[in-house]
């Protein structure tokens, strides 16, 4: 049955039933209000502890110059997601929500040919719910949707109990962390598409070239985390990273910290484009290696090859400058078929 088809059957049933559950269909998506979530501010602010890093190059404040690397680029391969959050209805004054996720990775053949690896296209479908309420009218429309085989989330799933009640009476909160939910459903969908590649692929030849934190061990994998969320380097570390000029990288350190459930990564900045006159974060990522993969590449080659897959770039999105091409033409072709599964659903004209 169809996402839309399914819609439709959920509230049929709830007008025989008389739950008032009220169609929200018509505002817009999510994602246009708020930032796509990066997976690693679960825990409160007061509580976060900056993990120590240990420094893996001498001289950590002295920035290095990307070299040409000494080796062809074995990065053939790009995995990123995707996903569109949906407000469906408000009942018994809480929001519910609906996501669409999706993940693949893309495969850039020797001429450049870029195409999706058989297999390796995943979507998922998800409701988000509020499931430990005693909220009758809810708790009604949760049965519904499980009965026709729709999978809930719990958006408050991470509150302790004795603080649920008062959550719920948050209705802007509660759809925050459901947007946020949602963001975790696409990190599990593109963490179980990281860990079939490594099995199938992980062997050769090839890398595959992740969009975002690595949040475990994964052999053959470079991690390019885009966004500051978590800021590794403090100190005069942290004001020589700021200062890195275009084609400049920091040294490299390795660090292990909760949200990754002690995965320990070998990870380092580096600046892609100028950033005279702009936010000193301009241009700038994070490349990540997992340290218990033995016989990575060099860092040098590492840093050297992902810098070359600046060009092209993607212009016409906001965020070319610390986005590769590659990733770019995945994520339209993710949100294309996220487009088609969505069709038909506001009714706005």
């Amino acid at each position: 049955m169809s996402f839309i088809a399914q819609f439709r059957e959920i509230q049929s049933e709830l007008a025989r039933r008389g739950v008032a559950a009220y169609d929200m269909r018509d505002e817009g998506h999510l994602e246009l209000v708020f930032v796509t979530p990066s997976g690693i501010d679960r825990d409160d602010a007061g509580d976060r502890k900056r993990p120590e890093v240990t420094w893996l190059e001498p001289d950590p404040a002295r920035p290095r110059q990307i070299a040409q690397p000494g080796a062809r680029s074995p990065i053939r391969y790009f995995l990123d997601g995707s996903q569109r959050t949906l407000r469906a209805f408000y009942c018994d004054n809480i929001p519910v929500i609906t996501g669409i996720v999706g993940a693949a990775i893309l495969h850039r053949d020797e001429r450049g040919e870029p195409r999706i690896v058989p297999g390796m296209l995943m979507f998922k479908h998800v409701w988000v719910i509020p499931l430990r309420s005693s909220l009758p009218a809810l708790n009604q429309l949760a049965d519904v949707i499980q009965a026709r085989g729709g999978e809930i989330v719990d958006p408050l799933d991470d509150v302790k109990t004795e603080r649920y009640d008062e959550e719920l009476t948050e209705f802007g909160g509660v759809m925050e962390r459901g947007f946020k939910r949602v963001g975790r459903v696409r990190q599990e969908v593109e963490a179980e598409l990281l860990v079939r590649w490594c099995a199938e692929h992980g062997t050769g030849t090839g890398l595959v070239l992740v969009d975002g934190p690595l949040r475990s061990v994964a052999p053959c994998a470079v991690g390019l985390v885009k966004s500051f969320t978590r800021q590794y380097l403090t100190g005069e570390a942290s004001a020589v990273l700021f200062r890195l000029k275009h084609g400049e990288r920091s040294a490299a350190f390795s660090v292990a910290d909760g949200w990754r459930d002690g995965t320990r990564v070998n990870a380092w900045y580096q600046r892609h484009w100028d950033a005279t006159g702009r936010d000193p974060r301009h241009a700038l990522i994070r490349l990540e290696m997992s340290a218990d993969w033995h016989g990575q590449p060099s860092v040098d080659d590492v840093a050297g090859w992902v810098m070359r897959e600046r060009v092209p770039s993607a212009q016409a999105d906001a965020r070319w400058a610390t986005l590769l091409y590659p990733v770019h033409y995945l994520e339209e072709i993710l949100k294309r078929h996220i487009d088609a599964q969505t069709r038909g659903w506001t009714t706005r004209r």
